[in-house]
């Protein structure tokens, strides 16, 4: 079977949803190809085309083409495109174009993606969808765990890591967590590590050995500056809006795999993954400053049973995350869509 992705996504988005699946795929024997653009010789190539969130209209004609070449075309999206609240920079974009993505939702051939709520969101348009949630690559996972990595500079060995791994479209997420964070800061030995964004009232509270601020990195880095860190607590706060109500558990899976405890919004796929997992995961029930305080003081105190919690972590990743094992998943969809 031979298998395109066509996306200009980048990042987390095209690894994830991309490359990972593209990765292991080829380790099975099929054929795959990766590219932000699609030429005749690849829809004459493929036996499927998959559009990871196609962003303009035009691709109907491609969809067309790919139809013409007896291939079969897969919409692929990893969050909810027709409810982006305003803030989010992407609203601008998206918000004006609902109507295209109904309609290339609709006029796929198939339809996969991250989340229970995207498969009700996006099932009202196309009828043939499938949920196929995002995995990690334990093995790479296990590879940067070998490698003996310094400390980021600022960062010291005898306090309590709480990091936050962001981004620009997630600052009104950050803020719901900036109050408690202060309030901590003022009250225990932690240190506050912001990768790719900050509030500036922690800025303008914290003192620069408390509060370390990193660029982001690469993709192909992230990892190891993941592992670096040796975070105690992660940090995944999200608004309770209908956009994150759609938002996968990724973050969580991130922080578990490199032995951080998330403390997360009690919302959504956040919620539902915690679910069997006390001491593992730590939950603020209504994203209030006084639930996500006593969430984090909470997680603090456990710190002493993190190797516990972190060999369950460890166990549902292996046995429900683990890629390697679930990319039969995604070949038996991809074949059913090819043979249809």
């Amino acid at each position: 079977m031979r298998v395109f992705w066509m996306t200009k996504e980048k990042a987390g988005c095209l690894y994830y949803r991309c490359s990972l699946p593209a990765k292991f795929l080829a380790l099975a024997g099929h054929e795959v190809r990766i590219q932000p653009e699609i030429w005749q010789q690849d829809i004459e190539w493929a036996d499927v085309v998959v559009f990871h969130k196609p962003w303009r209209k035009e691709f109907l004609k491609v969809y067309d083409l790919v139809h013409e070449n007896d291939a079969k075309v897969v919409y692929d999206c990893d969050d909810d495109l027709l409810h982006i609240p305003e803030w989010n920079p992407g609203h601008k974009y998206w918000g004006q174009r609902k109507e295209m993505v109904e309609t290339l939702i609709r006029e796929a051939d198939a339809v996969s993606v991250s989340t229970e709520r995207l498969l009700d969101c996006y099932g009202q348009y196309n009828g043939t969808i499938t949920l196929l949630p995002n995995g990690l690559d334990l093995d790479l996972v296990n590879e940067v765990k070998e490698k003996e990595l310094d400390l980021p500079k600022g960062l010291r060995h005898d306090s309590v890591r709480i990091g936050w791994l962001g981004g620009r479209g997630h600052g009104h997420d950050l803020s719901i967590v900036t109050t408690p964070l202060i309030e901590l800061a003022m009250n225990a030995d932690v240190q506050i590590i912001m990768v790719a964004g900050v509030d500036s009232r922690l800025f303008d509270s914290l003192p620069s050995d408390v509060l370390v601020c990193l660029d982001p990195v690469p993709f192909e880095q992230y990892y190891d500056l993941l592992w670096s860190l040796k975070l105690d607590i992660g940090l995944a706060p999200i608004e309770m809006n209908e956009f994150n109500l759609a938002k996968s558990n990724l973050k969580i899976l991130e922080y578990l795999a490199f032995g951080a405890a998330p403390v997360c919004t009690s919302f959504g796929e956040y919620l539902s993954f915690s679910d069997g997992m006390p001491g593992s995961v730590w939950l603020a029930k209504n994203n209030s400053a006084k639930e996500w305080g006593y969430s984090l003081m909470n997680a603090m105190r456990a710190l002493e049973v993190r190797a516990r919690a972190g060999r369950k972590g460890q166990d549902v990743l292996e046995e429900s995350f683990d890629m390697k094992k679930n990319i039969a998943d995604w070949i038996r969809f991809y074949e059913q869509v090819a043979r249809n």
